[in-house]
């Protein structure tokens, strides 16, 4: 075949009617060219030729003469010289020329040979003489079976490797060429030649194209003068690979239809099994010689020289390049990107997702301290609805993702964290770390640990403890680099939760130093105890994104609170007296003209209005829609059906009544009492502007961010309990919508009576945070030292002792009046009394029971309580039915508040089985006691009041354990479905701790097995079929 790449219309019109002469002569001197010997493999069997587009043909082909013509002879050599030795030849386009004599013109862009990396060019090799190198030309021609001699100039590699940069041979009628390496070419096979395609160098490399090479006769070790010599039969092997590459390279090229001539004298083409008849393996295989080639040729430091231009090019790149590497020495690991050292992206998923495009002054000037660049720890104060979430945020992303480490982010209620779960989850997903929830039920001991991904534990203050007393004992507290604590004054909270908020960042303060801390808290009297306590620094700022006004309503006369005042009497200054058109039924139904108040800025603008207790806020709603106009109900018509539509659907077809009645009127209440699906729905209708008005009781201000251009506070007291400075600047800074509003206003509504009180809640002094350890006679105190006893983090008392200095109550210890050494000994004294901790010459070490009771996180007054109760049950557990096991993961702090209905308790223990009768007699509640009680009779049976409220509560977790729903549950024992769904969470986590508590007592093995499945399927009240299926984000069960 006659293969030509022309730069020029003229050139290639030329090489076409040197070829038309050239075929006429070819064509006349067939019998001229000589069949192969037939010593030769391919003379012992003919197999069918295959064509380029490696397909078998059967191809005739007529016996040649032996004769030749001198003429016709001279006069190829001479066409080829002058066609094939001429200047590196490149074309720029991709397309295939049919010329009228059939021969075909393939341009293909190919590279131009340079000095260090010359092309393999040759002379062809005419009359049984060996073909002479020519250094620069293009082309490697043999005739008449001759082989041809590469010359590779100071390179001597493997033959394939030798190819690279170097365009397609040719060879006469007849004869099949090598392959060229990288200038992608493709041949056609037309009038009986068959060209070669060029392969990229990359492409000897597949392991694919090495399986079809049959080269087990090559030597690819050059000789000492630099020329590797190739027998024929080594290049009928080339040729079968090349016929392999072709096929590859030309499968989606339209070939016109010409017909084939054979590939070789006799017009066969040996196969790679007659190949291996005739040679003997090596040592090592030539697929693995060729790679071994490959990789050396990949290291040689010789490149071939550039254009002009490609080298300025090349000198640009390695300059910005070296410049880059020098910047980013320069620059901290830590920074990654252009917002706050984070990617870009960080930044347009704010702007997506919250509508953020630019962040507060303040925030700017926060996440620049020298403190928060330096890893130190940091508390910073700010009011309400000022944004503080969000520097939280950021900064979890830099320790995530710039500096490689797990972090920890502590809230203070399981609706927080599944909200902050679910709100981080695009961040997550975009950004590629995990994040995990802990609370309630959920989370897992050890947490899950990923190579290339860092996690963020969101976690409830009693998980965030028991995740860190896991990292303790699994020596990788290291793992943790930031830890956030919202709502750090918690620690003042008075209870267990503040004891173990402050038992957390003890040992994280006292075991990592590493461990960065940041702690969001409100405005505080004592913050600076705070700052101490934890060794940071700390940033106050009084911004707030709407400015607030704030008011209070005496009676009918409404007053503006001046805080710039400095007595309690200027603080009031009077404003108006309300009067409404209020007729006189209406004033009887609203004496403290709250209709009047709302009205004012609803439905243009949104309302919250604060309850003190839950019952008053369905009141509230009810009341207020039965005073507005009916035409609210045309406001957002289809907005709240397409509600009210949802709020059934999550029901399973049932919706509160006073909800289907409040929200026509855009009204709604929000409290506990409502499942988590049902506030979900509500918060966000009110976002969306669908609600406009919400009555709700204080747990949404230390919530969820729900903002209004009006506050409300129907009372000044939560339940029976006078408001607090903190918690009245909490609710009242729910005040103005950051973008919607320029001012927020906040109306406190009060009594004449109560007028004096107020004066502390509006403009008194914040209160002080102080240390819980010593709540219930030093319970927190007494929890904290067996834990770190346990882990071994101390075990003498001087330890104990050392420790202690890193705690709030030593800080406090002056304020608080205590001698820490005294309570140091009263605690230990507890202990060892409890058979918790055993001492031994000074040697502190926890017991068995010990170890079990805070491996559960068990509270140190129940874990006796819970032994003997176990213990006691073993004896006799009835396990015919789950009321026996559900009876022992109800948690005690459950009790409180539920209030026995005992003819409620009657009819339910009339529907049980008399296996479940059975099992609750074993308990300790026998149903002529609960007749006795039910109908107010005497009884003389002594029964432990506990062990029957208990069994009560039990009774409302196995309605949900049959998988009744909560509405069902509810109006059986009258009431709501928030806690019965609360109360399921709660015996979920407690059971959780119960396992645990197990573990560690080779006595409870019979727990060990029972509590396993029971944990899992009382998390999610289904089948263990389905526990698989429900444990996937965003699967839930019908209420």
């Amino acid at each position: 075949m006659l293969v030509r790449r022309t730069r020029s219309s003229a050139k290639r019109l030329s090489a076409h009617r040197a070829a038309e002469e050239l075929d006429e002569s070819i064509e006349a001197d067939d019998a001229c060219i000589q069949p192969r010997e037939a010593s030769t493999p391919l003379a012992k069997d003919k197999q069918k030729p295959r064509d380029v587009c490696g397909t078998n043909r059967v191809i005739s082909h007529n016996a040649a003469s032996p004769s030749s013509s001198k003429t016709n002879r001279a006069k190829r050599a001479k066409w080829m010289q002058s066609s094939f030795l001429s200047d590196s030849i490149s074309t720029d386009s991709n397309k295939v020329t049919k010329t009228p004599s059939q021969h075909i013109t393939v341009q293909r862009k190919t590279s131009i040979a340079t000095d260090s990396h010359r092309r393999l060019c040759l002379k062809p090799a005419i009359d049984g003489h060996t073909a002479t190198p020519v250094k620069g030309q293009t082309t490697n021609n043999s005739f008449k079976g001759h082989t041809a001699t590469p010359f590779v100039e100071g390179h001597t590699p493997n033959l394939f490797v030798e190819l690279e940069g170097h365009t397609a041979n040719s060879s006469g009628k007849g004869h099949k060429t090598t392959p060229s390496v990288e200038s992608n070419a493709v041949a056609l096979s037309v009038e009986g030649h068959t060209t070669i395609p060029s392969v990229e160098y990359g492409s000897f490399l597949d392991d694919t194209f090495l399986d079809h090479i049959d080269l087990e006769s090559v030597d690819p070790i050059a000789n000492s003068t630099g020329v590797t010599e190739i027998s024929n039969a080594d290049q009928e092997s080339i040729a079968a690979a090349a016929d392999f590459a072709a096929a590859a390279l030309v499968k989606d090229l339209v070939v016109p239809d010409v017909a084939l001539a054979p590939t070789t004298a006799a017009g066969v083409t040996r196969s790679r099994e007659n190949t291996a008849e005739q040679s003997t393996p090596p040592a090592l295989s030539v697929k693995e010689k060729i790679r071994r080639a490959l990789h050396h040729n990949a290291r040689v430091s010789t490149t071939p020289q550039l254009s002009k231009a490609k080298q300025l090019h090349e000198e640009n790149v390695l300059s910005a390049t070296a410049q880059a590497s020098e910047e980013q020495r320069a620059t901290p690991s830590s920074d990654i990107g252009p917002f706050f050292g984070l990617p870009s992206t960080v930044k347009v998923l704010l702007e997506t997702l919250r509508g953020i495009k630019d962040l507060y002054a303040w925030q700017h000037e926060c996440l620049s301290l020298p403190a928060v660049k330096a890893g130190r720890n940091l508390v910073y104060s700010l009011p309400t609805s000022g944004g503080k979430t969000l520097v939280a945020e950021i900064l979890i992303l830099q320790q995530l993702l710039c500096r490689g480490n797990n972090a920890l982010l502590i809230l203070p209620f399981v609706s927080i964290v599944q909200e902050k779960v679910q709100a981080l989850a695009p961040f997550a997903n975009e950004l590629s770390f995990l994040v995990e929830e802990y609370a309630g039920s959920k989370g897992r001991f050890p947490p899950m640990t990923m190579r290339r991904k860092r996690s963020l534990y969101v976690c409830t203050i009693e998980k965030a403890h028991s995740l860190v007393n896991c990292l303790i004992e699994m020596n990788s507290l290291h793992s943790l680099g930031l830890v956030v604590v919202d709502e750090l004054h918690m620690l003042g909270d008075g209870g267990s939760r503040g004891a173990t908020l402050e038992m957390t960042l003890s040992k994280l303060k006292y075991l990592s130093g590493g461990t960065q801390i940041i702690g969001m808290s409100a405005t505080l009297h004592n913050i600076a105890d705070l700052c101490c306590f934890l060794s940071a620094e700390l940033y106050t700022n009084s911004f707030r994104p709407v400015k607030l006004k704030e008011y209070v309503k005496v009676g009918d006369h409404l007053f503006e609170v001046n805080q710039g005042a400095l007595s309690s009497e200027e603080k009031l200054s009077h404003i108006k007296m309300l009067s409404f058109p209020y007729k006189a039924e209406q004033k009887k139904m609203d004496p403290d003209q709250l209709m009047g108040l709302v009205t004012e800025v609803i439905p243009e603008h949104s309302c919250l209005v604060f309850c003190p207790t839950k019952k008053n806020c369905e009141n509230v709603a009810t009341n207020l829609c039965r005073l507005l106009p009916k035409e609210m109900r045309q406001v957002q018509l289809q907005a709240r059906r397409a509600l009210y539509t949802t709020l059934m659907h999550e029901g399973n077809g049932q919706v509160c009544p006073v909800l289907r009645y409040t929200i026509q009127y855009g009204v709604a209440y929000h409290h506990s009492g409502l499942t988590m699906d049902e506030r979900k729905l509500i918060e966000e209708a009110y976002s969306a502007g669908t609600l406009c008005l919400l009555a709700c009781t204080s747990t949404l201000a230390a919530g969820v961010n729900l903002p209004a251009k009006r506050v409300i506070l129907r009372s000044p007291y939560i339940g029976n309990r006078l408001l607090t400075r903190s918690q009245y600047k909490q609710m009242v800074g729910r005040a103005g919508r950051a973008g919607l509003d320029t001012s927020g206003e906040s109306i406190l509504v009060t009594q004449a009576a109560d007028r004096e009180k107020i004066a502390d809640i509006i403009g008194g002094s914040f209160e002080n945070c102080t240390s819980s350890l010593l709540y219930e006679d030093g319970k927190g105190l007494q929890a904290f030292l067996l834990s770190t006893i346990g882990l071994k983090v101390t075990n003498s008392r001087q330890q104990v002792s050392q420790l202690l200095q890193h705690t709030l109550m030593a800080v406090q210890s002056k304020l608080l009046e205590i001698d820490l050494h005294v309570k140091l000994n009263t605690a230990l004294h507890s202990l060892l009394e409890a058979g918790l901790l055993t001492e031994d010459n000074d040697h502190l070490e926890v017991t068995k029971l010990g170890r079990a009771t805070f491996k559960g996180s068990v509270a140190i007054g129940i874990s006796a309580k819970l032994y003997t109760q176990l213990a006691h049950a073993q004896q006799a557990l009835h396990l015919g039915t789950y009321l026996h096991l559900l009876y022992l993961a109800t948690p005690y702090d459950a009790l409180t508040a539920v209030h026995v209905d005992w003819m409620t308790y009657y009819n339910q223990l009339s529907c049980l089985s008399a296996e479940e009768l059975q099992a609750a007699e074993l308990i300790g509640v026998t149903e002529s006691y609960v007749i006795r009680k039910a109908s107010v009779a005497s009884t003389a049976a002594a029964v432990d009041d506990l062990t029957v409220k208990r069994l009560y509560v039990t009774l409302m977790l196995y309605g949900l354990w049959k998988q009744q729903t909560v509405w069902d549950v509810a109006a059986r024992f009258k009431t709501s479905r928030g806690f019965l769904q609360n109360l399921l969470t709660s015996a979920a986590s407690f059971a959780s701790s119960i396992l645990f508590f197990c573990q560690e007592l080779d006595e409870f093995w019979a727990y060990q097995d029972l509590l396993g499945n029971f944990v899992k399927k009382l998390s999610y009240c289904v089948n263990m079929d389905l526990i698989a299926l429900m444990e996937i984000p965003g699967v839930k069960q019908v209420q």
